[in-house]
């Protein structure tokens, strides 16, 4: 089967998987939100594995990338020993496969969509990754009209759906399409934020702008852009949301409205409430419990500090997380990802974590100049560095690991001219016929 082919299969297999992702964790919120029910883990297992694993199997392994070769050998090395520690720790087999399994997909996705296009030349390799990454826009703007519905039906919960924050970053800085469509777009993902009801997706929004900016100093020409690409489009696509939202009639929007007026001046109560009369927030007091009781335990076992507690570990609730373990006593879950990778991986996992931030990011932004569609990857990468801060980010889904990989694999590498040379050498016989 000639390369081209198989990554095609790859790409696609990994695409048709994100969207099977996507469909599971709708239904789950529609579940929750409507009886209040949540669905079981296996859902989740059965949504993603399947997929990836499959295209572990049949992805080409010709790429040559020094960064991703190191990062492989870490990510083997977090796994293994992962598992080892688990097991020999006596952590319950049934937490081991779980953190094991969670720890490996998103791992998964991104190596392998990201050698498989790797291994393509590099006006191919561009042409494969632009293509996936329109087909997650759609995704994304799929995400944001069902957050908006599911919002306006149900208003007063929370819609844990995050993917429209990628369409907010192509939207603003890509020059890849007409003002009008990415005015549209950003009108629908600006308004799945503020429907889905989760101050996390505020922030992420306020935080991956200002990353996206403050990376953006380092790129002649990058406020250039916004002024005279993105700053239009956000006039216009703020207009006809403000629009829809204050003079609309529909009955569901009306309801809808003064939910979320009501719901958003809470919101700015508490912030206001926290940063000025040194309120204590619950949420964000439960993960710093989280955090003290990972810091605890890692000190009172110090063995476990560079290579972790392996998958499974749980510690002793010192402080009340909130959050319910099969042991009693013990706390296994952890919201923040970063604290998961300390806890389960140790320093490794930690180096781990924030070198695919450092990697993406730094790779992204040395192509923006040839590829501007790149800086959609850029911002929800920056996004979600901010949602890692209170949310499981590189752990089970693949949303982010493909857009990494995509953004990732369009970028210029040593090796390209190797490539080129490879595939010149394999259709040199054909020009000579």
């Amino acid at each position: 089967m000639a390369t081209l082919t198989r990554v095609r299969i790859v790409i696609w297999l990994l695409l048709g998987t994100l969207m099977i992702q996507q469909l599971a964790s709708y239904s789950k919120i529609l579940t929750l939100v409507s009886s209040g029910e949540s669905q079981d883990v296996e859902w989740r297992v059965l949504a993603v594995a399947p997929g990836v694993f499959l295209a572990l199997m049949i992805a080409p392994r010709r790429a040559r990338d020094l960064t991703l070769s190191w990062l492989s050998g870490a990510v083997l090395v977090a796994a293994i020993s992962g598992v080892t520690i688990g097991v020999v720790s006596g952590n319950l087999l049934r937490y081991v496969a779980a953190d094991g399994f969670r720890f490996a997909v998103p791992w998964i996705a991104f190596l392998v969509a990201a050698m498989a296009l790797l291994s393509l030349p590099q006006e191919q390799r561009q042409a494969e990754c632009r293509r996936a990454l329109l087909f997650v826009l759609g995704v994304s703007v799929f995400d944001a009209v069902y957050t908006i519905v599911v919002g306006a039906a149900f208003p007063g919960h929370r819609i844990s759906t995050d993917l429209h924050l990628f369409g907010i970053g192509w939207a603003l800085l890509a020059a890849t399409n007409s003002r009008a469509s990415r005015a549209l777009i950003l009108g629908l993902c600006l308004a799945a934020v503020v429907f889905s009801g989760k101050r996390g997706n505020l922030v992420a929004l306020g935080g991956g702008l200002a990353l996206t900016c403050a990376v953006g100093l380092m790129r002649p020409g990058f406020f250039r852009r916004i002024a005279n690409g993105a700053l239009p489009v956000v006039m216009l696509s703020t207009f006809a949301v403000a629009s829809a939202l204050w003079f609309s009639d529909f009955a569901v929007v009306r309801v809808a409205r003064d939910e979320l007026s009501s719901r958003h001046f809470d919101l700015a109560q508490n912030l206001m409430d926290i940063a000025v009369g040194g309120a204590e927030d619950d949420s964000y007091e439960g993960r710093m419990r989280e955090l003290r009781n990972v810091t605890a335990h890692l000190s009172e076992y110090p063995e476990y500090v560079l290579l972790g507690a392996g998958f499974g570990a749980v510690t002793p609730m010192r402080e009340d997380s909130g959050v319910p373990c099969l042991i009693p006593g013990m706390m296994h879950h952890v919201h923040i990802g970063w604290i998961a990778y300390l806890l389960r991986n140790g320093l490794l996992g930690i180096g781990l974590y924030f070198s695919f931030f450092w990697v993406v990011a730094t790779r992204l932004l040395r192509n923006s100049q040839q590829t501007p569609y790149c800086y959609g990857s850029l911002f929800l990468l920056s996004a979600s560095l901010v949602l890692s801060l209170k949310s499981n980010i590189l752990l089970e889904g693949i949303d982010l690991s493909l857009v990494a990989a995509f953004g990732l694999a369009a970028t210029p590498i040593l090796g390209d001219r190797w490539a080129a040379a490879d595939w010149s050498r394999t259709t040199l016989p054909a020009s000579r016929a």
